[in-house]
């Protein structure tokens, strides 16, 4: 009820069968400007080792950026649910993976993106005019996978 109500204020429209979930948002903002938004369903650790800053996650495997390249992260709650490359700048970029079965994208400079288990075998290709992309992973098991935009550095994911 008070998920409903709070929606209702706000001018958002909920389902009763769907309960709107905020997902944790990473921005990751670099020295030269750019920003790398990863929306994920758990709480990601920042921890530093020696140069390094690594962000930890159930959803990904550790990611590690020099700590010199990095100004800052923040840290938000987005409702929206969802990710579109439309409201971007160029040197943006938003990595999601909320479901578990789901990988999205967007960038003004996506234009494919491919999906790779651990032991390098490409599984999915896929193309994009429009900057937004989307990746099933339903059919596939349990694992560690690499999808690996052509604009951004590859991600290495954790399907459960």
């Amino acid at each position: 009820m008070c998920v409903a109500l709070l929606a209702m204020l706000c001018g958002l429209e909920v389902s009763a069968q769907e309960p709107v979930v905020p997902v944790t948002v990473v921005n990751i903002n670099t020295k030269d400007g750019g920003v790398t938004h990863y929306r994920l369903p758990s709480k990601p650790v920042i921890t530093m080792v020696d140069d390094k800053m690594v962000v930890s996650a159930a959803e990904l495997e550790d990611l590690e950026l020099l700590r010199a390249e990095v100004s800052h992260i923040d840290f938000a709650l987005d409702w929206s649910g969802s990710v579109d490359a439309a409201g971007l700048a160029d040197n943006e970029f938003v990595f999601s993976f909320v479901d578990n079965t789901t990988v999205q994208m967007a960038s003004p400079r996506l234009t494919r993106a491919d999906l790779f288990d651990v032991a390098g075998h490409k599984l999915a290709s896929v193309v994009t005019a429009d900057g937004n992309l989307t990746i099933s992973l339903a059919d596939l098991p349990a694992g560690v996978y690499v999808v690996a935009p052509d604009c951004h550095p590859a991600v290495k994911i954790v399907r459960k």
